[in-house]
């Protein structure tokens, strides 16, 4: 093995350094395979797993925060239509997203009973929560069903106060206007604070 790829667990690489051959290794996180060599696709120290014959490299910096299937998100609703909704990404696990993330949630997808247009459970300016449910194509595709899923914040349609839950129905306690939502069991409750974290 030459020497520039006689790597060792704990070396400190860069993205692109060589780590090994795939004749010596299979390439496992955050590397990547290019004319029969495996490099480091991030900065960070290398880990060699003997007994499987891997290696990888963990990251030595912090990786931006990104939606993966099974992530909860904070978002708001940016724009409704019958089959679905456009939601911005505010937040990402609890820790506030820095990137520029948009997911649609599909009428199929908002809940587990019959749900019509998805303006009948979302409008928009309403903050929700959601769970990351495919990012295939990278596209972010949403889900509200469960009670631990929907609106968690919603200003009435009529006057822009903010709708208090109250006997399982939204209303505004400004113009005593009734509004519909699929709402979180959360309702209330939701970090409004996220704009500083």
């Amino acid at each position: 093995m030459a020497d520039d790829l006689e790597r060792k667990s704990g070396d400190f690489v860069y993205p692109g350094s060589r780590l090994a051959v795939i004749e010596e290794f299979l390439p496992d996180k955050w590397t990547y395979v290019e004319e029969g060599a495996i490099h480091s696709m991030i900065t960070g120290r290398v880990l060699i797993d003997i007994p499987n014959r891997t290696i990888s490299v963990y990251p030595s910096v912090r990786l931006p925060l990104v939606p993966r299937r099974g992530s909860t998100v904070l978002g708001q609703v940016t724009r409704v239509r019958e089959k679905g909704a456009e939601i911005r990404i505010l937040m990402i696990m609890k820790k506030r997203s820095f990137g520029s993330f948009f997911g649609p949630i599909h009428v199929s997808n908002v809940s587990e009973s019959f749900v019509r247009k998805a303006s009948d459970a979302f409008k928009p300016g309403d903050l929700i929560y959601a769970s990351v449910i495919s990012t295939v194509n990278n596209t972010i595709h949403l889900s509200t069903e469960g009670k631990q899923f929907g609106v968690v914040y919603a200003l009435c349609s009529h006057c822009g106060h903010p709708l208090a839950a109250i006997n399982g129905s939204l209303k505004c306690p400004s113009c005593k206007r009734t509004e519909q939502r699929k709402t979180a069991i959360s309702y209330g409750r939701t970090p409004l604070n996220y704009g500083s974290l």
